[in-house]
């Protein structure tokens, strides 16, 4: 099993981008860096799909949602405010709260549900290439 193809399969069947973008997210992992990365995170820019509204928000996609989350990382929205002449990032409680709930949703829905049937296609696989 390939992780990384599981991760890419995982993006087609539960967030449904549309046909076109298929092919331009791409999971992959670096040994040097011990980081997943999922890239053209942001190609998807229909607000309507499941990546804005189920399993990310309009501040945070759900395709940024899934790279933190292989990373065991939280999200964390902050707002750019100019403050003396110096940019300053301020948390956005109300938006990090959103997207948290986003990311366990997404969370829930990988590594419960499609991580099950994936084992099972798995197994189903494996016992027919046996006999």
């Amino acid at each position: 099993m390939d992780t990384a193809e599981d991760i890419n399969r995982f993006i087609r069947d539960v967030l449904h981008p549309p046909f076109i973008h298929w092919i331009r997210f791409k999971t992959s992992y670096s040994d040097a860096a011990k980081l997943w990365y999922v890239s053209n995170k942001s190609v998807d820019k229909d607000p309507h799909s499941l990546a804005y509204t189920k399993y990310g928000t309009s501040r945070v996609n759900a395709y940024e949602l899934l790279e933190l989350s292989l990373n065991l990382r939280d999200v964390q929205v902050s707002d750019v405010k100019i403050i003396d002449g110096k940019e300053k990032r301020i948390p956005n409680t109300k938006e990090t709260i959103k997207a948290r709930n986003a990311q366990d949703a997404l969370r829930q829905a990988f590594g419960t549900g499609y991580l099950m049937i994936l084992r099972a296609e798995n197994d189903c696989g494996l016992l027919q290439r046996t006999f």
